[in-house]
């Protein structure tokens, strides 16, 4: 699918998004939420559609550890209903941004953020790994993406590394500062939330 398609086909189903995907995203949020809910600093969500994620984790109390967050969506539609969504949720309003952009090419310099989520974005990408690349690029310490199981394309990486799936995706942690189990480095004995 190219941009545009991915672009019309968000802002045709905008309005209806959450009734069909939340229970599903929802899922894929808690499949993950070991290294999420440990999130700190700078967050990108990369495909943040109606801020279904930020929703989730201030409904968890964990947006609280999150200093700035930018929900980063290709449908204008999609972030002005996320945006109506999340109005009165101070708690996500206070550090949040939004910027409509391609996931394929990302805004912004590299190591931008501490950490980067995208659930179930990169399979809509024509090179779903051109997404990665950019994930990988713009988050200095790693994060978390989805892939549809029937369209994943991956290529072996030492990059990623798959942490679980539901019956539809598989769950990858982007391998820099923090590995599977949601620490800092490989065998290290640091949490996600030590500065040190």
């Amino acid at each position: 699918m190219n941009v545009k398609d991915v672009m019309k086909k968000y802002d045709i189903t905008a309005n209806g998004y959450d009734e069909l995907y939340q229970e599903e995203q929802g899922i894929k949020y808690l499949s993950a939420w070991k290294i999420i809910s440990n999130m700190k600093g700078k967050v990108i969500d990369i495909g943040c559609g109606t801020l279904l994620l930020e929703r989730f984790m201030s409904a968890y109390g964990t947006i609280e550890r999150i200093d700035y967050i930018v929900g980063l969506d290709i449908s204008e539609r999609m972030l002005l209903i996320g945006l109506a969504k999340v109005s009165s949720d101070e708690r996500i309003n206070s550090k949040l941004d939004i910027v409509r952009g391609d996931a394929s090419m990302l805004p912004f310099r590299s190591s931008s953020f501490d950490f980067a989520v995208s659930f179930t974005v990169f399979t809509l990408l024509p090179i779903e790994a051109i997404g990665i690349i950019e994930m990988d690029r713009v988050a200095r310490r790693g994060g978390v993406f989805t892939m549809l199981k029937k369209f994943c394309r991956l290529p072996l990486d030492r990059k990623y590394e798959t942490i679980g799936e539901t019956d539809k995706d598989l769950i990858f942690v982007l391998k820099k500062e923090i590995n599977s189990k949601g620490e800092l480095g490989e065998g290290s004995d640091k949490k996600i939330d030590d500065d040190s």
